[in-house]
Parts: structure tokens; sequence; C-alpha cells
């Protein structure tokens, strides 16, 4: 076995010229198959145990993933607009492939809140607002 991926975070191996990644090994054990994408569930590529996969596509995939380094709110999907006073935060989510916008709020705890929500509706299983 060997990290791949970025910060070497995934480990894989090959097996006749053809690498695999623990996590679809796992999965091809209990389900007798790989399917093309597969979720760990929190979010830790090292955590392969099978109550920690799930098949996805995607989209899903991109739901569950965590706030950016760069975020300066503190909450995934929650922006400051300094030129809107009023209601400088903004909550908005990616949905197939375009930015929706959920509403501009007073406070970065409320545009959270409505991301929160907008997650839950769009990506259900897959929301994260972490």
């Amino acid at each position: 076995w060997h990290g791949t991926g970025k910060n070497q975070r995934y480990l894989a191996t090959t097996i006749g010229r053809k690498t695999y990644y623990l996590h679809q090994l796992v999965w091809l054990y209990h389900h007798g198959a790989i399917p093309p994408m597969l979720d760990h569930i929190n979010r830790d590529p090292r955590d392969c145990r099978i109550e920690n996969l799930r098949v996805c596509n995607n989209a899903q995939n991109q739901y569950n993933i965590a706030k950016r380094r760069h975020n300066t709110s503190g909450f995934k999907g929650v922006v400051f607009h300094p030129n809107c006073p009023r209601k400088p935060w903004q909550a908005k989510i990616v949905i197939r492939g375009r930015v929706k916008s959920l509403g501009y709020f007073p406070t970065k705890e409320q545009a959270a809140e409505a991301y929160a929500k907008g997650a839950e509706l769009y990506a259900g299983e897959f929301a994260s607002s972490l």
C-alpha cells in the first residue's frame, strides 16, 4: 500500500498493472463489484470501514466536501459582501454545476442556517455544512 492523491491521504495498491484504492477493494469484498464512485461519509479517505462508505455520483460527492481553507466566514457556503451593509452575508450552494443564491442575511449565522437548510433540501443525506 502507498499513499496517493492530495497529501497522500488515499491508500492504493497495484494489482496486474491496475491501481486500486483501499476503499474500492473494501467495497468489492463486501458487495462483489466496484461502483463508479464511492464517498467517505466522514470525509476521511483513510477511514475505509464499510459503514463509512456509500455509493454516490459526482454531484453527491461534491456536496460532502469540507469548507474551503481560505473561507473567511467560518461557515461553508457563506460569503461576505461589504457593499451590502444591511444584509452583507450571502448563503449560496452549487446545484448541478450552477451557483444558486439562498439569500442575503444580516448575520453570518443566519446565512449558515440558510445554507444548512438548502444543503439538506438539495443534497439530502450527502449534505454537509461543516
